[in-house]
């Protein structure tokens, strides 16, 4: 894999990173990332590729964004760019820098041969599966929204409006019936962590509101 990242990487300059076909590791004959597309100025980013069949991927490509599942990253472009945001803490994160660096001048480069199976949304709870938990959930309303309003004039306004109808109607969709009072609960704190720029992990988030609200006249431990 590191071996033909590296020999796509040096057909072309200013390539900020390679990124491989990615299949489910559950389904390995289905793609799950071939090349990432996008919308700038709504925000809204997602795979090409989902359940298509591994055997012929698109072939090699510039891309929006890469999952950073995969991803041969060069440093000059690390240096340039900078790190993700260590206040996304998890999902988002890889989108916004793959923004950041194309903003900045620098390619995206998607290799049109599978060369990784991820095991998607094991880190959340969600392994193999399209829907929502209460951890996939809070940071996929919460960070694309906070990235929206980090952006000034015309742009914001765009992205926000689109954050806050297109791509939370969606997050409805992956939601089950039968967890609106948990998972549903979690994309709504998500929100409002976001608009307040509360960032960082879930768990510290929720201590530091905690402690803020004990600190409150009138209110004892």
């Amino acid at each position: 894999c590191i071996e033909r990242c590296l020999d796509e990487v040096s057909r072309s300059e200013r390539i900020a990173l390679v990124a491989p076909a990615v299949v489910y590791a559950h389904d390995p004959e289905r793609l799950w990332f071939a090349g990432g597309k996008s919308i700038d100025w709504l925000s809204l980013a997602w795979n090409r590729g989902p359940f298509d069949k591994a055997a012929h991927p698109p072939p090699s490509a510039d891309c929006a964004h890469a999952p950073a599942c995969c991803v041969l990253v060069s440093t000059a472009a690390w240096r340039e760019v900078g790190p993700f945001r260590e206040d996304f803490f998890m999902y988002f994160e890889d989108t916004e820098w793959c923004e950041r660096a194309r903003g900045a001048g620098w390619r995206i480069r998607y290799l049109g041969e599978v060369l990784c199976r991820h095991d998607i949304g094991s880190s959340s709870g969600q392994k193999g599966s399209r829907y929502l938990t209460e951890t996939s959930g809070y940071y996929l309303s919460r960070n694309p929204l906070r990235q929206a309003r980090d952006h000034r004039g015309p742009l914001r306004v765009a992205r926000l409006l689109s954050i806050l109808t297109i791509w939370n109607a969606y997050n409805l969709t992956r939601i089950r019936p039968a967890e609106w009072s948990t998972v549903g609960r979690a994309c709504v704190e998500g929100l409002v962590d976001g608009w307040r720029g509360r960032m960082g992990r879930r768990d510290l988030v929720q201590a530091r509101k905690a402690a803020a609200l004990l600190g409150k006249p009138g209110r004892g431990a």
